[in-house]
C-alpha cells in the first residue's frame, strides 16, 4: 500500500516536472490548452469514479459522453475568445460601453446554447440510462464545470 502511494507521488511528481519544463518553451495560449487537456482528462476521471459503470453501461455511455463534451468544447471555444476580445479592450485602458453591451449580449446566448446543449443531451442520456445515473453524471458535470469557472472567473478583472 505504501509502496503503490509512493509510486503515484513519483509519477505525478514527474509528469508536473515534464509539464513544467515543457511548458518554459511554450505562450501562454499554449499552456493554458495544455491545462485545459490535463483538466479534461481529471473531468473523465472523476466522472469514470464517480459513476462506476460497468463494461456494458460503458460501451454506450462513453461515446455520448464525447459527443457531449465535443459540443461543449465548441461553446467553450466561443466563450473564450469573448473573454479575449475583452481582454484586449481591458488592456487598452478601457471597455466601452458598446463593447460591454457587445459581451453582455454574447455571454447571455452562451449561457442559453449551453442550457439548450445541456437539455438536448440530457434527454439523449435519459433514453439509454436510468435517470438516477444521468442526475449523478449531470450533478458531477455541474460541480466540475463550477469549479473550472471559479478559478477561471476569479482571474478576469472586472470592467472599470
Amino acid at each position: 500500500m505504501l509502496l503503490s502511494k509512493f509510486i503515484l507521488f513519483c509519477t505525478l511528481l514527474m509528469t508536473n516536472l515534464i509539464t513544467i519544463s515543457v511548458a518554459a518553451d511554450l505562450t501562454k495560449e499554449e499552456i493554458f490548452d495544455l491545462e485545459r487537456s490535463k483538466f479534461e482528462v481529471k473531468r473523465k476521471n472523476t466522472i469514470e469514479s464517480t459513476l462506476n459503470l460497468t463494461d456494458e453501461t460503458g460501451k454506450k455511455f462513453w461515446p455520448l459522453y464525447h459527443a457531449y463534451r465535443a459540443e461543449v468544447k465548441i461553446i467553450d471555444d466561443i466563450a473564450l475568445s469573448h473573454v479575449k476580445d475583452y481582454a484586449a479592450a481591458y488592456n487598452k485602458g478601457s471597455v466601452s460601453n458598446e463593447q460591454a453591451a457587445l459581451l453582455l449580449d454574447e455571454f447571455l446566448k452562451i449561457d442559453q446554447d449551453r442550457l439548450e446543449l445541456k437539455a438536448i443531451y440530457i434527454e439523449k442520456f435519459k433514453r439509454l440510462f436510468p435517470a438516477t445515473l444521468v442526475w449523478r453524471y449531470f450533478h458531477t458535470e455541474d460541480r466540475l464545470d463550477t469549479t473550472l469557472r471559479f478559478l477561471f472567473v476569479n482571474e478576469v478583472p472586472l470592467v472599470k
